[in-house]
């Protein structure tokens, strides 16, 4: 079966490549929003399926030792004015860690069980979603934050700079204030909404669940969420859909754009 590769046109004008994972899969987010991706065990998949949710990281529990430490300076009170600023932020907020895509297998490996677990995509609006970039080199700052303390800048450029190794996450992050999320025990969990609108359901190649029994599931949840298994790529090192489990769905036709003319045979 034939992927709809007619479905990337309408990723393209949208602003993506057309060359996404789910580019050729499902209809593309709508204006002003994106789709981003959250990969687990199949386990755990499952549980956010059934329980509308995900869990709320802590910056003080990722993976990596630099969250928000990323600027460096010579003044000693300086760093230590920013190890409080994390020590003070991981007290009252939390994030949503996702990538803006899911075909590189590294994802899979380090974050989807060695590729047997599933991911989760989702439609986020843009205005709660940070870019996160990344350097080489630590952030340098001058002296005066010891005098105006931790701005708005700097705060934003803490919370979304990440060591250039991590680039192949390709991370998108939501920043959850833990006020807001739902508490059980020490955990902290964010429930599935408007904003965090859940579209698609993706298993990895060695996800040794069905494709049938994960859309009975996911049915008697929610509407028009997509199922399909993934599979290693023939002649690339990514992981892309497997052809036979894509519903088949055409791009609408656009009316304000002319009809192509068949060319006649001679």
């Amino acid at each position: 079966m034939p992927l709809n590769n007619d479905l990337r046109r309408l990723w393209r004008d949208r602003g993506f490549t057309g060359k996404e994972g789910s580019a050729a899969v499902c209809m593309p987010p709508p204006p002003n929003s994106s789709r981003v991706y959250y990969l687990t065990s199949a386990e755990y998949a499952i549980s956010n399926i059934v329980f509308s949710r995900l869990k709320v990281a802590r910056f003080s529990e990722l993976n990596d030792p630099f969250e928000l430490l990323s600027p460096r300076t010579a003044q000693t009170h300086s760093n230590a004015e920013i190890r409080q600023f994390r020590a003070n932020y991981n007290v009252d907020n939390g994030v949503l860690c996702f990538s803006s895509d899911w075909i590189d297998p590294v994802l899979w490996s380090h974050y989807g069980a060695r590729h047997t677990g599933i991911c989760l995509g989702f439609i986020v609006p843009d205005a709660i979603l940070r870019n996160v970039q990344y350097r080489t080199d630590r952030v340098v700052i001058d002296t005066s934050v010891n005098r105006s303390g931790i701005n708005a800048a700097l705060a934003d450029t803490i919370l979304r700079t990440k060591f250039e190794s991590w680039r192949y996450e390709k991370e998108r992050r939501m920043l959850v204030p833990l006020s807001t999320a739902t508490e059980e025990g020490r955990l902290y969990f964010a429930s599935f909404d408007e904003e965090l609108n859940l579209s698609e359901v993706i298993l990895g190649p060695l996800c040794n669940m069905s494709v049938a029994n994960v859309r009975d599931i996911v049915s008697k949840f929610y509407n028009d969420v997509t199922v399909i298994q993934s599979r290693l790529a023939w002649n690339s090192f990514q992981v892309v859909p497997m052809e036979s489990t894509v519903p088949r769905l055409r791009a609408p036709v656009d009316p304000n754009k002319p009809a192509k003319k068949k060319r006649s045979k001679r």
